[in-house]
């Protein structure tokens, strides 16, 4: 898995499904990596690996792509990240899985991570 590198000690990880040119996914990390950050891109096993390993820190910031259904297999790995946020971008708002992520004081947004960043909300 890639090391977590941060700025401003705010750490980044994706989780989605394609990085091709255009797609939400993709554009964000672009974003991300243009403004000085690196990026831990997760998809199902590099996520098991990440929860298995406490790769990602409690200063962290997931944000996730993935619709509401495909996210149900994630929760357990999510949960275990202890992450110190989750931004669910625009497709992927989960009102279940948010109530789950508060029950465990772990923060959450819905909107575009870019927009929050940029507002300063990260």
């Amino acid at each position: 898995m890639t090391e977590l590198l941060t700025k401003n000690n705010l750490q980044i990880a994706l989780l989605g499904s394609s990085l091709k040119t255009g797609r939400p996914m993709s554009l964000v990390n672009n974003f991300f990596k243009n403004n000085g950050f690196q990026i831990a891109l997760l998809n199902e096993s590099s996520l098991q690996h990440a929860a298995s390993e406490n790769s990602i820190g409690k200063n962290s910031t997931l944000i996730i792509f993935l619709p509401a259904e495909e996210q149900k297999q994630f929760y357990h790995q999510i949960v275990s990240l202890k992450p110190q946020r989750v931004i669910f971008n625009p497709g992927s708002e989960n009102p279940e899985f948010e109530q789950m992520l508060h029950s465990q004081q772990i923060k959450t947004l819905t909107g575009c991570s870019i927009a929050l960043y940029t507002l300063g909300l990260l």
